[in-house]
């Protein structure tokens, strides 16, 4: 009952998109409406209707090409491929999707690489205190929210699939 009362929430709301978007098959939907267009995307993953998904990303990937719009559409595709339990595309696409936003990091690194990393950033720390850290100004551009967003959604992928790229 409470899955059957979940998705006709989802499709008052993709009603409520439709008539806000005034969406139909052939509609070309102008930029300025891209938040809307992905709200919409969101509810079509969270009812579970990924063919429809797919379909209306293309659709909003060929309009766009703004880095963070694409990184907002990165973002909801990651969540659909961790809600279709598909974890190595789900990590696959997160890389894909970091690396256009400037973050860069292999699958699979090999040991040396990961301590080099480690003692990298025990030196960067040496010195710092608890205090320091937690007076760190609050990162507040879309870019870094968008990084920390898609490796949040994708992490337990990452752990399950290319555990050695989470050090």
């Amino acid at each position: 009952a409470a899955k059957a009362e979940a998705a006709g929430a989802f499709d008052a709301a993709l009603r409520y998109f439709d008539l806000l978007l005034g969406a139909s098959e052939n509609n070309h939907l102008p930029p300025e409406l891209f938040h809307w267009q992905s709200k919409r995307l969101s509810m079509l993953v969270y009812s579970m209707r990924f063919e429809e998904y797919a379909a209306q990303r293309l659709k909003i990937l060929e309009t766009t090409k703004d880095m963070l719009q694409v990184a907002e559409l990165d973002l909801i595709e990651c969540k659909a491929l961790m809600l279709q339990q598909d974890f190595p595309a789900a990590v696959w696409y997160a890389i894909k999707s970091l690396r256009q936003l400037g973050v860069f990091f292999t699958e699979k690194p090999g040991v040396l690489r990961i301590v080099f990393y480690l003692v990298r950033l025990k030196m960067m720390m040496r010195n710092k205190s608890v205090a320091f850290i937690e007076n760190l100004p609050v990162a507040d551009d879309k870019r870094t929210q968008y990084i920390v967003d898609i490796l949040q959604s994708t992490s337990s992928a990452f752990f399950f699939t290319a555990p050695k790229s989470l050090t």
